[in-house]
């Protein structure tokens, strides 16, 4: 089997601290210092919509994502989730 190297990482990835939560229109996204994209969170208030596409509301996508951009932290001792 032949291992393959994609774009400039050549070894271990590293999504250095701290992350944050950025919000948009429909989505909450979570990036590292270096900015580097590490998820997108969507949402829809619209019960109708947000229901037949299996969204969270925006207050569960933010939750879930400062949770997220918590996680660097938990390495470090802290348990403390919203």
């Amino acid at each position: 089997m032949t291992l393959r190297k994609f774009g400039k990482h050549s070894g271990p990835r590293s999504f250095p601290a701290p992350w944050t939560a950025e919000e948009h229109n429909a989505c909450f996204i979570v990036r590292d210092r270096n900015y580097q994209t590490l998820v997108y969170i969507y949402f829809e208030e619209e019960p109708g919509r947000r229901s037949a596409a299996n969204l969270l509301t925006r207050t569960e996508a933010r939750r879930l994502a400062l949770n997220i951009a918590k996680r660097p932290e938990l390495g470090r001792g802290s348990n403390e989730l919203e």
